[in-house]
């Protein structure tokens, strides 16, 4: 089995713009936290794990388009980001 630390998650990064935010949300910490792991000034917690690997495999499913609407998600203010949730449910239900 792999160890999932800091070296691990340098090897799957791709360095995108907002990446290490949206890990930070997949796996349920601030930022910050995802910045101490990357550094080595914090290990990754056995909870944490699974998160991490999880996100990285959904993240390889990703097209491009995808990271593009990603990004132009991420630039939306709270308030927004509601609405386009909102909306983007009234279409499934289409």
């Amino acid at each position: 089995m792999e160890v999932i630390d800091a070296k691990w998650i340098k090897r799957h990064l791709k360095g995108e713009r907002g990446e290490q935010s949206r890990l930070a949300d997949a796996i349920g910490v601030s930022p910050d936290i995802v910045s101490k792991i990357i550094s080595g000034k914090r290990r990754v917690k056995s909870e944490e794990a699974p998160k991490i690997v999880a996100f990285f495999n959904a993240d390889q499913r990703l097209t491009s388009s995808n990271h593009h609407l990603l990004e132009i998600y991420d630039s939306l203010s709270e308030e927004k980001k509601r609405q386009a949730e909102e909306f983007l449910r009234f279409l499934a239900d289409k």
